[in-house]
C-alpha cells in the first residue's frame, strides 16, 4: 500500500554518513597503538584484481595498495520509485566514489565535494514519477501474459525485453489516438514524433565495440528523452525503430536534457554539464557538475506512469493516468495486449490458446456483423 510522502520531501534521499573521530583520548590511544602496528608490519588492504572485466582495470588494480589510516563513509539510499534492482542500487552508490576505471577516488576529510556526485545520482530519482497518492490518477492494468511468449518475440526479433515492451506501448498510443478521432500520426514527420523518457544504460567504452555488441547496453542507466515511433503503422517496423534509437542516441552529440555520471560524459559525448529539472510536484532540484561546457534549463513534468512486471513467469502491465488528459486511459492496456500479440503474428509465433480462440470469436463475430 503506497502512503503519500511529505510535500517538502522529494520521493528520493542520500544520506552521506562520515565516520566522525573519536575523542581525542581515544584519537591518541589509536594511533599510538598504529604506529606500533606499522612499525612492526605494513598493512595493505587485499584487492581482488582478477575480477576486473578488461586487461586496463585488470593492470590498474593489481597495482592498487589500498587504503590505510583512511576515515570510511557510508552512503545510504531512500528511493520511493526506482528503475534498477537491488544491485544496481549498490553499484550506483559505489560510482560516487570510483572514478571511469573503478578505482577509489582519493578521499578528502570534507564531505561537500562528494556533493556534485551525490546530485547526479539524486537526478535519476528526481525524475522518476512521483508517488500515485500526490495526484489525482487512475490505474488501468492488463490481463496477465505468457513471459514465455515475450521471450520468443525477443529472440526472433533479436532485440531486449523492453525493446519489445516499448513497442507496444508505441503502437498502444497510436491505436488509442485512432479510436479517439486523432490520426495525426498517421503522417507524423520524424521530428515532431512525441518522446518519452526512457531508461538507458550505457557501457563505459562504447566508442571500440560494434553496435550489436550485447555489451552495449547495461545496467548502469539514465533517465534518456528518445522519440516514439508512433508513426509506423507496422508493428516489425516499430520494433526495428524501437531497437535503433538508442544505439543512434549511443553515437550521436546529444543537446537535450541528459543526467549521467561525470565521468561517463567522454564516453557518451554528452556536452551538458548543468541542468534544472522541475519535476511537479516535487520541488526543483539542480545538478551541477565542475566542469560548465554548456548551461541550458528544461522543465520536465511527467504525466502518466507505465510499469511492466514480471513475476512468476508472467508478465503485468499497469498504466497510471490523469483522466483529465487521457479520457479513455482503460484501454490502453488492453491496446497494449493487443499490440504484443500483433508483434508475435508478425514474428510467426503462434498464440496461447486461449487468446487464439478468443481471436477466432471475435473474427467470427466480426463476419456474422458484416454479413447481416
Amino acid at each position: 500500500m503506497r502512503k503519500s510522502l511529505p510535500a517538502d520531501k522529494p520521493p528520493w534521499e542520500i544520506i552521506l554518513v562520515q565516520n566522525n573521530k573519536l575523542l581525542k583520548q581515544q584519537q591518541q590511544q589509536q594511533q599510538q597503538q598504529q604506529q606500533q602496528q606499522q612499525q612492526q608490519q605494513q598493512v595493505f588492504e587485499v584487492w581482488e584484481w582478477r575480477k576486473y572485466s578488461t586487461e586496463e582495470e585488470r593492470a590498474t588494480a593489481k597495482e592498487r595498495k589500498g587504503f590505510t589510516d583512511v576515515e570510511r563513509h557510508c552512503i545510504i539510499i531512500r528511493a520511493e520509485h526506482s528503475i534498477g534492482d537491488g544491485v544496481s542500487l549498490v553499484e550506483l552508490g559505489l560510482r560516487l566514489l570510483t572514478d571511469e576505471r573503478g578505482i577509489v577516488l582519493n578521499e578528502v576529510a570534507e564531505p561537500p565535494v562528494l556533493k556534485a556526485a551525490a546530485a547526479a545520482a539524486a537526478e535519476h530519482f528526481c525524475l522518476l514519477p512521483t508517488p500515485t497518492a500526490l495526484l489525482l490518477r487512475l490505474i488501468a492494468s492488463a490481463a496477465p501474459m505468457s513471459l514465455l511468449l515475450l521471450k520468443q518475440i525477443k529472440t526472433a526479433a533479436q532485440a531486449t525485453l523492453n525493446d519489445v515492451f516499448v513497442a507496444a506501448f508505441t503502437g498502444a498510443v497510436r491505436r488509442y489516438c485512432e479510436l479517439q478521432g486523432d490520426f495525426q500520426f498517421s503522417s507524423c514527420k520524424p521530428n515532431k514524433l512525441p518522446k518519452a523518457l526512457l531508461a538507458c544504460a550505457f557501457y563505459r567504452r562504447t566508442a571500440g565495440l560494434p553496435n550489436s555488441s550485447p555489451l552495449l547496453l547495461r545496467n548502469r542507466f539514465t533517465l534518456t528523452p528518445l522519440s516514439l515511433p508512433v508513426h509506423c503503422n507496422d508493428p516489425k517496423e516499430r520494433l526495428k525503430k524501437v531497437k535503433q534509437a538508442p544505439v543512434y542516441f549511443c553515437g550521436s552529440e546529444v543537446t537535450e536534457l541528459q543526467v549521467v555520471y561525470p565521468n561517463l560524459i567522454p564516453q557518451v559525448r554528452v556536452h551538458l554539464t548543468l541542468a534544472a529539472v522541475c519535476c511537479s510536484p516535487a520541488p526543483r532540484h539542480v545538478l551541477q557538475q565542475l566542469q560548465q561546457q554548456q548551461q541550458q534549463q528544461q522543465q520536465v513534468e511527467m504525466r502518466m506512469e507505465v510499469e511492466v512486471v514480471s513475476y512468476a513467469d508472467r508478465v503485468f502491465f499497469s498504466f497510471v493516468f490523469d483522466p483529465a488528459i487521457v479520457v479513455d486511459g482503460h484501454k490502453i492496456p488492453s491496446l497494449f495486449t493487443d499490440e504484443v500479440y500483433r508483434l508475435a503474428d508478425a514474428f510467426g509465433i503462434p498464440r496461447p490458446p486461449q487468446e487464439a480462440q478468443h481471436q477466432q470469436q471475435q473474427q467470427q463475430q466480426q463476419q456474422a456483423a458484416a454479413a447481416k
